[in-house]
């Protein structure tokens, strides 16, 4: 099938610096299917975006100092991430709250707009909802993926009551939260929950989190879903300490990583939440527990998942992505096709990746790449 030019322009929205972009932007290029990184955060004082309603229609077009684009030129988003605008220098003091603000609804309202006419993984009004803990827990649930007993509460007498009859349990915030003390950085991870006493009261009212049985887990899934597609791989502490939150571990870089098979009903009960939630693109996160169960964590629409190819090499992330991409697109690639066979993290290192992923997002610069210098 020949596609018309527009429909092999793929935009994503992203922010400044990110690799996942510059690596499939770069690899789409491999494919002969342009791809242009547009930065959100520019606004308000390196770019502009109009929504135009007139004759029966709409025309969105974006600009920044060096390129103009029609979001009608492209035949898929990919809404990546964003970041909060920030206020131009020359703001008044009393001003900057409402300019943040105004710019930051005005882009969600530009994405909500986006995904109205052209497919787009994943859409902002399915993100925020997909985005809430309660809500990923009820459709995993309806989908019929293991969870465990938890309650979501700021009530210390639940909470304590929950403790007595689960015994050993976690917690973990709603959302993750990090802060920076003295040159360094902390970070908000799962914890066990010490026998709570009236003394901690206080503590569990002002704060909700999450509160969950415990897991005697052997290793941990991450299992990235791209439509049909989905690339896997298990991770577990190199020393055999069974962290609670394994992020403590991959900070450390004392992680161990493996291939992993994932049980049929497990992929098929993912695909069935992520139908439910309207995703086309899911980043699923699972312990296993010492008799092999799988026990639902979370699902991020917006996951990381090339550093599964960077650290284990056998995971095609990066190829299994940009197929998937064609597909949506129509562009129909075999999956023999040479092209698609070469491209990987190493090829995009080998290629100055990082440095490309900076070029790519620079302000005031064209940042889709051109087809004429593949490398």
């Amino acid at each position: 099938m020949q596609l018309s030019s527009h429909l092999k322009k793929i935009l994503i929205l992203s922010h400044k610096g990110d690799y996942h972009a510059a690596a499939v932007s770069w690899a789409l290029a491999h494919l002969d299917i342009e791809a242009t990184i547009w930065c959100l955060a520019d606004l308000p004082d390196y770019g502009t975006i109009s929504i135009l309603f007139e004759d029966g229609g709409v025309r969105t077009t974006l600009t920044n100092r060096s390129l103009q684009i029609a979001l009608d030129d492209f035949g898929f988003v990919w809404n990546r991430r964003i970041e909060k605008p920030a206020a131009p220098p020359a703001s008044h003091p009393d001003d900057i709250d409402v300019i943040e603000k105004q710019n930051l609804h005005f882009i969600n309202a530009f994405r909500g707009t986006a995904s109205i006419a052209i497919p787009t993984t994943n859409p902002v009004i399915f993100q925020d909802q997909a985005n809430f803990k309660s809500v990923q827990l009820e459709k995993a649930l309806e989908a019929g993926l293991n969870v465990k007993p938890t309650i979501i509460s700021n009530n210390f007498d639940d909470v304590v009551l929950f403790q007595r009859r689960h015994g050993a349990v976690i917690h973990k915030p709603l959302k993750f939260h990090g802060w920076r003390e003295e040159g360094r950085v902390f970070g908000a991870y799962t914890a066990a929950t010490p026998g709570l006493t009236e003394e901690d009261r206080f503590s569990v009212e002002a704060v909700p989190l999450i509160y969950q049985t415990l897991v005697d887990a052997a290793y941990e899934v991450r299992l990235v879903c791209f439509g049909d597609h989905f690339v896997a791989c298990g991770f577990k502490d190199r020393s055999g300490d069974r962290n609670v939150d394994l992020r403590k571990s991959l900070h450390e870089h004392a992680v161990e990583y493996f291939d992993v098979e994932v049980p049929e009903g497990t992929l098929a009960n993912c695909r069935k939440y992520m139908r439910s939630m309207g995703l086309s693109y899911g980043a699923f996160d699972f312990l296993i527990d010492q008799e092999g169960a799988w026990w639902f964590l979370e699902c991020n629409e917006s996951g990381q998942f090339l550093y599964l190819e960077a650290v284990r090499p056998q995971v095609p992330a990066l190829r299994t992505f940009c197929f998937w991409i064609s597909e949506v697109i129509g562009a129909a690639i075999d999956r023999t096709d040479p092209r698609l066979a070469a491209l990987s993290i190493t090829a995009f290192e080998d290629a100055g990746g990082r440095d490309l992923a900076r070029k790519m997002t620079e302000h005031n610069k064209q940042v889709n790449v051109p087809l004429a210098a593949q490398s």
